[in-house]
């Protein structure tokens, strides 16, 4: 894991509610936009750049595969952090947009994989879900939150969710860190709705 880490600086980043974005310093560009259970990613690679993407479970405790027929990942994860007591398996379901060169497993003692892609426009875009209940109640979870929108839809959808959260609070005479604190604190207490249905 050490070897495969790509250096960035913070000053590359963008971080809010509704969106996630960092150029690392190789030129690649990772986006995230989410809904409830599921979001789009958006990997922008240099033209000179091979379009890979790996596949890697914090520990032993998951399972993948790689479905080259479909082009699909499905998967699930046991590893959750101390804040997660009783919480149960997490199932993923994921689909791309651009025909994938090749696949398959890397021998780590975890669940690894990885898939290169034959994107010519030098961008990937992956749509993954989750469910708490199988694979495919995550498939449907995507179908339904996403389906076929596009990354800027879903990231827009977002903005706008999190707009309705957070400007229920008006606050005047505020500093700017102030403000920071309060919306931070916003944020953070909206951030992990117990939604396991």
């Amino acid at each position: 894991r050490a070897r495969r880490a790509l250096p960035f600086s913070h000053d590359q980043e963008l971080a809010r509610a509704h969106t996630y974005r960092v150029d690392f310093d190789n030129g690649i560009r990772a986006e995230i936009a989410p809904s409830e259970r599921a979001a789009v990613f958006r990997f922008r690679f240099p033209r000179d750049a091979d379009a890979n993407l790996l596949f890697d479970n914090v520990d032993q405790r998951g399972g993948l595969t790689l479905d080259a027929a479909t082009q699909t990942l499905r998967g699930y994860t046991d590893t959750r952090s101390g804040l997660s007591n009783g919480a149960a398996r997490m199932f993923v379901f994921a689909r791309f947009d651009q025909r994938w060169r090749d696949s398959g497993m890397i021998e780590t003692g975890r669940p690894t994989g990885f898939i290169k892609f034959a994107a010519d426009n030098g961008e990937v875009r992956m749509r993954i879900a989750t469910s708490l209940i199988s694979v495919e109640q995550a498939q449907r979870n995507l179908d339904h939150e996403i389906g076929g929108a596009g990354f800027d839809t879903v990231r827009e959808r977002a903005q706008a969710a999190w707009d309705a959260e957070l400007s229920r609070v008006k606050v005047q005479g505020a500093s700017d860190d102030q403000l920071t604190t309060i919306y931070s604190n916003l944020y953070r207490l909206f951030l992990y709705p117990n939604v396991a249905h």
